[in-house]
């Protein structure tokens, strides 16, 4: 699954979360990006977890493919869930929800009104059913 990682996390009010850039103190405060909470769950180590060099590398190339993504980044079912497993472990719910909906949204509910709307801007003489 295709993932734009440059996307801004929003909080339930929909205004964007922000923090410090780059942890300072009394630094300005900038939209937290997705890529950047993904890149840090990934190069974080969660308090009793014991990795081998193997797991350890394979998390730093996949937050440097995030990390130096231009587009759209490319992510695998497995690597979608790590990525999710380790956001929930290093962060709360303030961050873990926004993170999880921008990585797989919910499906699309396709509703009768939706269709109705959708028959009544398409271009007269096009064949919708």
């Amino acid at each position: 699954m295709k993932v734009k990682m440059n996307q801004p996390l929003r909080g339930w009010d929909g205004d964007m979360l922000k923090h410090q850039k780059d942890g300072i103190k009394d630094g300005p405060l900038t939209p937290m990006l997705l890529l950047q909470v993904c890149c840090n769950a990934l190069m974080g180590k969660i308090e009793g977890e014991r990795l081998d060099g193997t797991e350890m590398v394979k998390r730093q190339l996949l937050a440097q493919r995030v990390y130096q993504a231009v587009g759209p980044v490319e992510l695998s079912i497995d690597e979608v869930q790590l990525i999710k497993n380790l956001v929930a472990a290093t962060y709360g719910t303030t961050v873990v929800g926004p993170t999880l909906l921008l990585l797989e949204p919910p499906p699309v509910q396709v509703t009768e009104t939706a269709v109705a709307e959708v028959k009544e801007t398409a271009e007269p003489g096009k064949n919708i059913k």
